[in-house]
């Protein structure tokens, strides 16, 4: 979900400010960005972040993240949860695959969103990373490296 709120001031060159959220099930692990790319990024609870908002436009979608944890049950799951709606996920993306391809499959099966369906595994897989403490974007990077040192055939 993303805010915009106009800046009202001559100082500051841009005259609108972003603010992106993200509803991400955490255990409250540190959150590290690197300070070129962002000016001000961290992970909030929704109650953390009720504190410091001013503006109308982010009140507003805190109370439409909270609405859609509750709504959803995000606040309950545990982990094993977390797991079996990740694999879930997986076997429908996969079987969105699979209608892409020249496969048969039962007339009664479900057709699923391709594209929906690799967003569902990857919203699951933040999610878990998050529960574990696992900063995704570093361990790509460090499983990368040891990729491209790797022959293959």
């Amino acid at each position: 979900m993303c805010t915009f709120t106009p800046i009202k001031n001559q100082i500051q060159p841009c005259k609108t400010h972003f603010d992106i959220w993200f509803l991400v099930h955490t255990d409250g692990a540190p959150f590290n960005i690197g300070p070129k790319e962002f000016y001000d990024t961290k992970w909030l609870a929704i109650e953390e972040a009720e504190k410091i908002v001013i503006d109308q436009a982010n009140k507003n979608a805190l109370e439409i993240l909270k609405k859609i944890v509750k709504a959803r049950g995000f606040d309950k799951e545990t982990i094993s949860e977390l797991f079996m709606l990740f694999m879930e996920e997986c076997g429908e993306l996969a079987k969105a695959a699979r209608a892409t391809q020249p496969i048969k499959s039962g007339a009664h099966s479900k057709r699923h969103e391709l594209a929906h369906e690799a967003a569902d595994v990857f919203i699951y897989l933040i999610e878990i990373c998050n529960y574990f403490g696992v900063n995704l974007e570093d361990a790509f990077r460090e499983k990368e490296k040891i990729n491209a040192k790797r022959i293959w055939k």
